[in-house]
């Protein structure tokens, strides 16, 4: 069975295996199954989905000091605790980013407040990541 990704739209992708042309092994994520299925992605990259069409693509996995599990409990923090139910986490480095829909600073503002605690806000950092973009972002 081929490993599957199911992105935030729904639409379930499958790892697949090719040969280019030179012969070597390529691997590749497709909505149809058209290639060699591949049971797990290979050590070393990592299925990522795209943040602006939710298209999914393998890519060399980035070396961060935020695991997967951190993500996830980011994620679950938000899909329990706010009302916002579309929403990206994504791993930036040592950072993690939050895009969220079309949200004014104080919606932005409550929903932090909500999954990270009262007084969250005070944090100098925040503040000075929240003032250079138009998204929430938490940094390591």
């Amino acid at each position: 069975m081929a490993y599957q990704h199911r992105n935030r739209r729904g639409d379930v992708y499958f790892l697949q295996a090719a040969r280019t042309r030179t012969g070597k092994r390529r691997y590749d994520l497709g909505r149809r199954l058209t290639g060699e299925p591949v049971d797990d992605v290979p050590a070393g990259y990592e299925a990522y989905e795209s943040r602006r069409y939710g298209q999914v693509y393998v890519r060399r996995a980035r070396l961060t000091s935020i695991s997967p599990v951190e993500r996830e409990i980011v994620a679950e923090g938000i899909r329990c605790l706010s009302d916002v139910h579309h929403f990206i986490v994504d791993v930036e480095e040592n950072g993690l980013v939050v895009y969220v829909p079309t949200m004014s600073t104080d919606e932005i503002d409550d929903m932090v407040e909500r999954v990270a605690g009262p007084g969250v806000l005070q944090v100098p950092r925040f503040r000075e990541a929240n003032k250079t973009s138009s998204c929430a972002s938490w940094n390591t």
